[in-house]
């Protein structure tokens, strides 16, 4: 079978650094070890770092020997991810899209991820043209989010300057055949805007994590860089990782201010913070003086998968936005597969989930006082981390894993060719 899998917001196995692959990159693997043909079309511009990537537009990737066809869609950059140059760069990049598609050999199936709305539009126009089913992927609630970052008197005006791209959206998933997410609300929110019941080709499947551990030497070389940073395992001092995107929707400030306060009260709780963002410098500048606080940029993958063998718990410091609540990020199954205590601010699916197997524990967003009560009490019960940590790995390994997840995922998009092919 030959697909196109689209989404332009992940890391590039040509990129530079140990990066790993996420969702998109992990699901191309899976299928191209299945003897599938399969080509995934990601952005020439590298939306997490902000730069042009400088490898070619068309290349092969050898993947272990099944190897897949990389596209780089060319576009402009942006600076911010909530501007106008970010939507009219979008814009381009499916413009360029459909112009090079159309002299492509058309696939089977092409699942693209939304957003953004333009791919995913132009997406479901080529799948009408061609006769193929199209399966899009919710993976943020676009445009309806944006609204979010208005004041309340004002949102009337922005819902209007919007009304071209939620009609796009309207139209995206009409015209697709089937609708996945992460979680069954996800497919659900897709489903309202198609106007459409469930049918037999949406499903929902979990982010999962399908990380392969570093190589020993690696292992070796960071943990060298993280002695140098004093972060090693200590007897009587328990580390807490975050990693990931410094952005306003993440209350990173939390954990520095509850750092401070176990810090006076003489709690050996060290906070391994590690990424970057809008807000890193203003959180560089909060942890200054803070002993119990280390703050390192970007790390590749041996460098976290290492952090997270040292420490004990996971933060996900979440604001608890109706698009988070609705889903379940990447991060939380990350530090299940290492058997880490979720320390979590988001409400919705992911509280439901750790209260429901008792893995993690979640504060109210901005509640200080609650979070440090929290890490105290998981310092002064070691044996409780310990029990936690033990359902975390379970839960993972039952559930989450890259053959469940990944492998359920070909199953379904298999499944939908040879139904469309029997029509």
């Amino acid at each position: 079978m030959r697909f196109w899998v689209i989404y332009t917001g992940e890391p590039a196995p040509t990129d530079d650094g140990n990066l790993r692959l996420m969702r998109t990159g992990t699901l191309t693997q899976f299928l191209a070890e299945r003897g599938h043909d399969v080509t995934w079309w990601n952005g020439k511009f590298d939306h997490r770092m902000k730069t042009m990537r400088t490898a070619p537009e068309l290349c092969r990737i050898d993947n272990g020997g099944s190897p897949y066809t990389q596209r780089l869609i060319p576009s402009p950059g942006y600076k911010k991810n909530l501007s106008f140059r970010r939507i009219w760069a979008q814009k381009v990049a499916a413009k360029k899209f459909a112009s090079l598609a159309a002299k492509c050999q058309m696939p089977d199936l092409i699942l693209c991820g939304y957003p953004t709305v333009e791919l995913s539009l132009a997406s479901v126009a080529l799948g009408k043209r061609w006769g193929i089913p199209v399966v899009l992927e919710v993976r943020d609630l676009w445009p309806d989010t944006f609204l979010d970052f208005v004041p309340r008197p004002l949102r009337w005006a922005a819902r209007l300057s919007l009304t071209g791209m939620f009609r796009d959206s309207r139209r995206s998933f009409a015209g697709a055949a089937g609708i996945t997410g992460n979680t069954s609300e996800m497919v659900k929110w897709g489903l309202e805007r198609s106007g459409r019941d469930w049918g037999s080709w949406d499903q929902d499947f979990p982010l999962g994590s399908a990380a392969k551990p570093p190589t020993q030497e690696q292992q070796a070389q960071a943990r060298e860089f993280w002695a140098r940073k004093g972060v090693a395992p200590q007897e009587k001092v328990l580390y807490g990782c975050f990693f990931g995107v410094f952005s306003k929707r993440r209350e990173v400030d939390v954990l520095i201010q509850a750092a401070r306060i176990l810090e006076q009260k003489g709690v050996p709780f060290k906070f391994v913070l590690c990424g970057r963002g809008v807000n890193y410098d203003k959180c560089l500048q909060l942890s200054s003086g803070c002993s119990n606080v280390i703050m390192v940029d970007w790390i590749s993958w041996p460098k976290i998968y290492t952090l997270m063998e040292m420490s004990s718990v996971g933060f996900a410091p979440y604001e608890s936005s109706p698009d988070f609540m609705a889903s379940i990020p990447n991060k939380p199954y990350d530090y299940m597969s290492a058997g880490l205590v979720i320390v979590s601010s988001l409400q919705g699916k992911l509280k439901e989930l750790l209260d429901q197997e008792g893995c993690g524990v979640t504060y109210p967003n901005k509640d200080v006082d609650a979070l440090v009560k929290i890490l105290g009490d998981l310092y002064q019960n070691p044996e409780q981390v310990k029990i936690m940590s033990q359902k975390s790995l379970r839960l993972f390994n039952d559930k989450f894993s890259a053959d469940t997840v990944f492998g359920g995922m070909c199953d379904y998009l298999e499944k939908i060719v040879a139904e469309h092919s029997r029509k």
